[in-house]
């Protein structure tokens, strides 16, 4: 009985693994295009893998998510680093003022 008992335990683990596993595959494909297209644009050598586990980690491909220490959307950048990084983005003559319209909304989201 308690080997029936684990092994069912065991199944129902690894269906939900194989349903979690599902659905962050589905998130990530709906991001790839994107960060593809950011990496390409900016010649970076950022790894794609990389860029899509610190989102895994940081919001669970939740764009709307907020900490609660403020951090926001899917790489949870507080303001103020947003802040900080698009004064950088702005000293470059070469960057036009539209790529950084994400910056600027996470910049301002607390005025």
């Amino acid at each position: 009985m308690f080997k029936k008992i684990i092994g069912l335990i065991l199944i129902l683990m690894l269906l939900f693994l194989l349903g979690y596993l599902i659905f962050i595959a589905t998130l990530k494909v709906e991001y790839v295009n994107i960060i593809n297209a950011e990496l390409a644009k900016y010649n970076t050598n950022i790894d794609l893998a990389m860029v899509l586990s610190i989102i895994n980690i940081e919001s669970g491909f939740n764009k709307n998510a907020i900490s609660k220490k403020g951090a926001v959307g899917l790489m949870q950048i507080l303001p103020s680093t947003a802040e900080y990084i698009l004064d950088m983005i702005e000293q470059d003559n070469t960057t036009k003022t539209a790529e950084n319209s994400d910056f600027k909304k996470i910049s301002t989201k607390d005025n």
